[in-house]
């Protein structure tokens, strides 16, 4: 009986199960080995690349981070340009692909790879010398940990790739780079565009998890200038008819720098002097400021930087509002706050039923609208507990639903269809 990686029992027309299977002969503990692991791409490295391909089109445009032409191009030949780094690259690309589900159950091949993922990118050979596709691999690997709630190790992995990102050569160690470049990611721009996803993903686990990050202390005051950015994506407009997605690592970016600025905020002395009142309001009217303008490009175009800059703009507001925090808030400042977060949460909630729910409960859906990432996710989860928290009390059966409460009706089908999408069909995008 074969069963070693290179062969396995399981019939050939049912290949996810035979790389499932290839994947549980690999040795347990240290020894892991390259060899073993090229002898099963190679097996399967149709299989691979096909998911790969789908996390190309798909989740490389909120993580636009590999350059699509090199990637292929070493693809066609693995023995070739196969190192150990671009074989841990593969997989992490397939492995951002895998549904939660394989029917009722949890998706094996998901874990699997997972598992085979993380103990390559830990292997001491393989920090030892980094390369970017060594830190694009940890970078999807944190954000598999943060999709699946594993926060300290998701936070432990991009720690590391920052780490690995500044040994190598690949971002400096003082200076905030420049901002990405709207369109396509070009080759030259790759190791960029992977320093940009590092900051953009310690920024979503700092502010989840409270853990502390470095502050990026952006120097160019153009990065938060809202009107030369509405100036700046009016010229873009023909080029959204042709591809939607032309601005969105780069808003993203501008988005992860806003994040800076209110975690720099909300994790500063507990004092607040008139000038850091000053200065929250101005943070706090120039998300506002850059939050309308993606909105009004639409979640199709930008769903990631709404998930950032929401997820900031809840943070400040609550940060002011939080009972635990030293009385240096008036009281019409913390209602202020809250007024804020409701006049948000309507928006939102008109924009959820104008835009997605024009049809009797979600007969037809604009895929546009709804991404798989897990920035998103977690937006659509904490709009549902701010919404939650916003409810008035009860009322009779007699009288009608309040408008909030049909709002949060759409936001949980909107997740649940998401959840569905992403655990049934994210293998047809």
């Amino acid at each position: 009986m074969d069963t070693s990686p290179g062969g396995s029992l399981v019939l050939p027309d049912d290949p996810e199960r035979a790389l499932a299977q290839d994947f549980r002969l690999l040795p347990e503990g240290n020894s892991f080995h390259l060899a073993q692991l090229t002898k099963i791409i190679d097996k399967h490295k149709q299989q691979l690349v096909n998911m790969a391909e789908t996390f190309l089109s798909s989740c490389q445009r909120w993580v636009a981070i590999v350059h699509q032409a090199t990637f292929r191009e070493r693809c066609s030949n693995l023995w070739l340009h196969g190192s150990r780094d671009f074989l841990l690259l593969l997989l992490a690309m397939g492995m951002i692909t895998r549904p939660l589900l394989s029917g009722n159950e949890p998706d094996s091949l998901r874990e699997l790879m997972y598992e085979a993922v993380k103990r390559l990118f830990w292997d001491k050979d393989s920090v030892a010398r980094p390369s970017v596709a060594l830190i694009q691999a940890g970078l999807l690997l944190s954000v598999y940990e943060y999709g699946n709630g594993l926060l300290n190790a998701s936070y432990v992995t991009i720690s590391v790739c920052s780490s690995l990102a500044q040994v190598s050569g690949l971002c400096g160690a003082l200076n905030a780079p420049p901002l990405p470049r709207l369109g396509t990611l070009a080759s030259q721009d790759e190791m960029l565009h992977t320093w940009w996803g590092i900051i953009i993903h310690e920024r979503m686990i700092s502010l989840k998890s409270h853990l502390p990050i470095r502050q990026l202390h952006i120097q160019d005051p153009n990065a938060m200038n809202n009107a030369l950015l509405e100036a700046e994506l009016h010229t873009i407009i023909p080029k959204l008819a042709i591809d939607s997605h032309y601005p969105a690592f780069y808003l993203q970016a501008r988005a992860a720098i806003w994040l800076d600025h209110v975690l720099e905020i909300v994790h500063s002395s507990p004092v607040i002097s008139k000038e850091g009142r000053l200065h929250f309001q101005a943070v706090d009217r120039g998300l506002v400021h850059f939050l309308r303008i993606l909105v009004q490009l639409g979640m199709g175009t930008c769903c990631e930087a709404i998930a950032i800059g929401l997820n900031a703009f809840f943070r400040l507001h609550h940060w002011r509002l939080d009972s635990h925090a030293p009385s240096v808030f008036t009281e019409q400042e913390r209602e202020e706050s809250s007024q804020a977060m409701k006049t948000i949460l309507t928006i939102l909630a008109d924009v959820a039923s104008d835009q997605v729910y024009f049809n009797n409960v979600m007969r037809q859906v604009n895929d546009d609208i709804v991404e798989v990432f897990p920035y998103t996710i977690t937006m659509i989860y904490q709009l549902l507990l701010e919404m939650r928290d916003q409810l008035p009390p009860p009322r009779t059966s007699a009288e009608p639903s309040p408008q909030p409460f049909d709002a949060l009706q759409n936001e949980m089908r909107m997740m649940k269809y998401i959840l569905e999408k992403q655990s049934v069909n994210i293998l047809t995008i």
